[in-house]
């Protein structure tokens, strides 16, 4: 029987966490926060219809305006108070010190009410006691809700919490119905007092609860995060969302409290009697909270997870208008009960968990003081203006109640502007939550400061090469006399990269002159080197072309004879004289000739290299023969040189030979930077071999990384034009090229529905890949390693699922660039950092954010999967949800062998060896098969091993 008892609990359980989305360690938590809301909620219902009912039969619609400034003004005083003992107190003592406050001044109320000695005026003080009771423990809920959950904890289970309080409305509001007919309005406040102390029960066990989940409620709370704080005022004038979400609430008081007067007074002309009134307010809110229980449990999920938090935000101001129009043209008690119904259900539910939700991405510190002087100050504030503008309207200017709805639609219009700005600033809180620590942009030098320029000379005399490359390139374009000694000194660097830096920069100090020490550079080992030092000889050498490089030209020294040739090269480019070119011509033919006679292999390698870069740097056409035949050469020195010079010639009869260069793993880098140097005329070209599946494969596979340097619309067009390339790992590098041109050109353009297509492929693809994840981590669980074969087959699968992990974190990686093409690649990267991290509540900040940044589509597949990375026990649940079955091994084994990845089969097929099991056998002969010769040949050695 107790067994029979557990399992009918479990089954509850798991149906109550499947229909509201909890999950482990969320249950608990959940009922308690219902219980105190429905609890509180239920109180209000109860108390608020009795109060109104007093007030109104007593003074009338009339006065409501002065009870409004009243309300203002006594919780302005309210709100300093409070903000002051949220420094001192932790939050759970000043919870229960209001409850203990609330239930003695209600008490003394019910004697004052019960002996008639409640004067007039103490009917103003029980109508703002109400008030600000509603405002504070409603605001402490909410404050304690946000300490309790996170962002992605919030959103899911804030639906199920706030119908606690919509449950609480309807059996507040029917109970007050049923009973103050029966036990007059002034008794009911002894269920009042009951219901609190109820809360005061549920508040400790719930604060014990929470305090198993240590490192939010205490480290938050207990320890008073609180004290700290600065004045609340200070805090939201600090912050645009702080300011907005201030306004949002100032504005939709002060609405209500036009509706309210509305619906009042019109049901205040009509009904007469105190009780009856009672009755009427306590059967309408109870409706009213039916409805706001409906909307919450069947609509505000979905309305804020598909429209996104600032979106839902508009159904409150649009329902309050189309009640507004009604009552302007049917004054009825009718058409008064249609606005309170539009206002009460969608404020309560909708609306309400919208507004809590646009707190989320502020700091919790600064959220809690700051939103409990906004619950509490800017609502009776606006609550004092609609006062003073209602006042003014019906009691100087004398209008009628329908007239009010001018004065509603002026401010509606003002509500939905600043929804439309808040939305906004919800996306932008939580871009700078989640965005990445990037470096600080670098200051300007102040040379002025003497300790700044010892440093910098301090790095060039005696700074490692990184150190030293860094500096050089930061002072660039500095001309400072003082650097002098520190460029002096790099003269005798070791590095090529710093002596080619070290001797452009000198270049640009014309008033000096350093040529003793730079000429010794001209024997360098290095052909760049050579030539710098000798471009910046030959800017201190009065007539260098006419007397001294003919001189170098023929030197027996192969090393100034190749730097004087390149040099010549590059002169007779800038110049354009045909005297020029055809001596150098000659000198370039000649230089070739001797390369075949000489028997110094070094040299002949040095001027092939440098007779290829000088036809390509003077673009030697009637050479170009000669350079075809470089890029044949058995040295791989002389054909990147080759390629080096084809790049400058910039002629397309290169490209096809360059392309091919492509597949060598020492030259591709210098291919790749030739071709790129083409610009829009080689991307046909490559384009049609990228798509040609006869083409090397590796030369294709490098292709898109080419595209990817020729930063035009053309290159991202050819690009998408060949994402329905069959080849796995060419389609993964031209996703790679075009998110590369998305960061430097951020300007072109990209086919939306092509990358949406693509992102739903690769998504299908990921939650097939975590399916069999799944099905080798639950079979890793039942394999324990032992000693021998056991080893070996624990060892096995291991191996499988790392692979299997492996791939997962490169098809989210390729996701997320592909969504990086149709939204700002920042945002994207600082959102694939943060789902990547450690950081519990950095990655819920990161889905929440991903949630309101993408559009609905993408946001249905993109969510899911990116919680699969965050939280393990959702795996199961969202492949179920997606329909992936969750297969045996069997079928596993059989979708990885069908799989296009070689590693993937290769560790499926090891792990088939060691299970030793003739099931397999059909899946193995089917991989002899298989077009890869390593999966062949393995498939082969297991068939065998079976003994077939």
């Amino acid at each position: 029987m107790l067994h029979q008892l557990k399992s009918y609990r479990s089954l509850a359980r798991e149906i109550v966490y499947k229909i509201f989305d909890m999950r482990e360690g969320e249950g608990v938590r959940s009922l308690w926060m219902w219980l105190y809301i429905f609890c509180i909620i239920s109180a209000l219902m109860i108390v608020k219809p009795m109060v109104n009912a007093l007030f109104l039969s007593e003074f009338g619609a009339e006065r409501l305006p002065q009870a409004f400034i009243l309300v203002a003004v006594m919780a302005a005083w309210v709100a300093v108070l409070y903000s002051n003992l949220l420094k001192t107190s932790n939050l759970h003592t000043l919870i229960i010190w209001t409850l203990y406050i609330s239930m003695a001044l209600f008490l003394l109320f019910w004697f004052l009410l019960t002996l008639n000695w409640m004067e007039r005026w103490a009917l103003y003080i029980l109508y703002v006691a109400v008030a600000i009771f509603a405002v504070i423990t409603s605001s402490q809920f909410w404050i304690m809700a946000n300490v309790i959950f996170n962002a992605r904890e919030a959103k899911r289970l804030f639906g199920f919490i706030g119908s606690g309080a919509i449950a609480g409305g309807i059996f507040g509001g029917y109970l007050t119905n049923f009973l103050a007919p029966i036990v007059g309005s002034q008794n009911l406040i002894f269920i009042f007092l009951f219901l609190l102390g109820a809360c005061l029960f549920i508040i400790n066990r719930l604060w014990k609860t929470s305090s198993e989940g240590e490192d939010r409620v205490q480290i938050r709370e207990r320890n008073g995060f609180f004290k700290k704080l600065e004045n609340p005022l200070n805090i939201i004038l600090a912050s645009r969302h702080l300011t907005l979400i201030a306004a949002l609430i100032w504005i939709s008081v002060l609405v209500g409290k036009l509706v309210e007067y509305q619906y009042s007074a019109i049901a205040s002309e009509q009904i007469v009697d105190p009780d009856q009134l009672t009755a009427f307010f306590g059967f309408w809110l109870s409706n009213l909270s039916i409805a706001t229980l409906l909307i919450q449990l069947f609509f505000t999920p979905r309305i804020v997870g598909m429209f996104g938090v600032g979106t839902s935000l508009f159904f409150l101001p649009a329902g309050i208008l189309i009640g507004t129009f009604a009552i302007f043209v049917f004054p009825e008690l009718w058409a008064a009960v249609l606005i309170k119904l539009f206002d009460g259900s969608l404020k309560n539910s909708l609306n309400k968990s919208g507004m809590e939700l646009l707190a989320l991405p502020i700091a919790a510190d600064i959220r809690a003081q700051a939103k409990s002087f906004i619950d509490v100050f800017v609502d009776s504030f606006a609550t004092g203006i609609s006062g003073i503008l209602l006042l003014l309207l019906t009691g100087v200017l004398n209008a009628s109640t329908r007239y009010v709805s001018f004065l509603s639609l002026i401010f509606i219009g003002l509500w939905l502007y600043l929804i439309t700005l808040s939305r906004k600033e919800y996306i932008r809180s939580f871009r700078l939550k989640i965005e990445s620590h990037e470096q600080p942009a670098q200051p300007a030098i102040d040379l002025s400061n003497e300790s700044i320029l010892g440093g910098i000379l301090k790095v060039l005399i005696d700074g490692e090469e990184r150190q030293v490359l860094e500096t050089l390139r930061m002072i660039r374009h500095l001309y400072d006399t003082r650097f002098l000694p520190g460029l002096y000194s790099l003269l005798h660097s070791s590095s090529v990269l710093v002596l080619l830096e070290v001797l452009k920069q000198l270049n640009s100090y014309t008033n000096k002159n350093f040529s003793n020490d730079v000429e010794t550079l001209i024997l360098h080992e290095n052909l760049d080197v050579r030539t710098e030092a000798l471009t910046y000889l030959a800017a201190r050498t009065p007539n260098f072309s006419h007397d001294i490089l003919p001189v170098y030209l023929e030197q027996t020294n192969y090393r100034i004879r190749s730097a004087a040739l390149l040099y010549a090269a590059r002169q007779s480019r800038d110049s354009g004289v045909a005297s020029d070119i055809i001596k150098l011509k000659h000198h370039v033919q000649v230089e070739l000739v001797n390369a075949q006679k000489t028997k110094d292999q070094q040299e002949v390698i040095t001027m092939k290299r440098c007779c290829a870069r000088a036809i390509g740097e003077a673009h030697l056409k009637e050479l170009y023969p000669f350079l075809h035949y470089l890029l044949q050469d058995t040295e791989k020195q002389v054909v990147a040189s080759a390629i080096i010079g084809s790049g400058l010639t910039r002629e397309k009869e290169f490209g096809p030979a360059l392309i091919q260069l492509l597949r060598d793993r020492e030259l591709w880098s210098f291919s790749q930077t030739a071709l790129a140097s083409f610009g829009a005329d080689i991307v046909d070209m490559l384009g049609s071999h990228l798509k040609n599946p006869y083409v090397d494969r590796q030369a294709r596979h490098n292709i898109p990384k080419v595209l990817a340097g020729i930063e035009l619309q053309y290159s991202v067009d050819t690009l998408l034009d060949n994402l329905d390339i069959e080849d796995r790992d060419i389609r993964n590098q031209i996703i790679s090229a075009l998110y590369q041109l998305r960061l430097r050109a951020p300007q072109l353009r990209y086919n939306d529905p092509v990358i949406i297509k693509l992102v739903f492929k690769e998504a299908n693809e990921y939650f097939n890949t975590l399916a069999l994840l799944y099905t080798q981590m639950k079979a890793c669980d039942l394999t324990s390693p032992g000693a021998d074969k056991r080893h070996l087959l624990y060892e096995s699968r291991e191996k499988l699922v790392k692979a299997l992990e492996k791939r997962l974190d490169r098809k989210i990686e390729r996701i997320f660039h592909l969504l990086g093409l149709r939204y700002p690649p920042s945002d994207i990267e600082n959102a694939y950092a943060g789902i990547r991290s450690t950081d519990t509540e950095l990655r819920a900040n990161t889905i929440e954010f991903l949630d309101n940044l993408l559009d609905g589509d993408l946001k249905k597949v993109v969510i899911p999967l990116a919680e699969t990375t965050v939280v393990e026990d959702v795996i199961s649940k969202t492949l179920q949800r997606f329909g992936y079955n969750l297969t045996d091994e069997v079928e596993s084994m059989k979708h990885l062998l069908e799989s296009d990845d070689v590693t993937l089969k290769r560790h499926a097929l090891s792990l088939i060896e060691h299970l030793e099991e003739s099931r397999y056998l059909p899946l193995v002969a089917k991989a002899l098969n298989d077009p890869n010769s390593e999966i062949h040949n393995k498939a082969q050695e297991l068939i065998k091993k079976f003994g077939l």
